[in-house]
């Protein structure tokens, strides 16, 4: 179904496409299960899904600061281990985070 239609598909699907005539006794949701689930499994959507072309599974190095070692570093590693047997990544590669004269860490919250 996202092959055919897109990412969006969820957001954009008639119900009855894919519950016929049993549509009327759902509703759709359209919340998010868990954003540490969404992105954890971002190494089934692009890379064995729409990127499989360009990239390959697993991926040589997943990249962030270091405040995900508990969010998509975890949550990529265990539904990766889950569904294929093995991390989503061969590395990983953490980095610290610009900070102001005073030590504290920059954002765009903060400007």
């Amino acid at each position: 179904l996202v092959e055919k239609s897109g990412i969006e598909a969820w957001q954009s699907l008639d119900p009855k496409t894919l519950l016929g005539d049993e549509a009327d006794s759902y509703v759709k949701n359209k919340d998010t299960l868990d954003v540490w689930f969404d992105s954890g499994t971002t190494h089934q959507t692009v890379l064995r899904g729409s990127h499989a072309a360009q990239s390959h599974f697993p991926a040589d190095l997943y990249l962030e600061g270091s405040d995900q070692h508990r969010g998509w570093f975890h949550s990529s590693l265990l539904t990766s281990s889950m569904l294929n047997g093995c991390a989503p990544y061969k590395a990983l590669l953490t980095h610290g985070f610009v900070v102001d004269g005073d030590g504290k860490k920059m954002s765009k919250s903060v400007g």
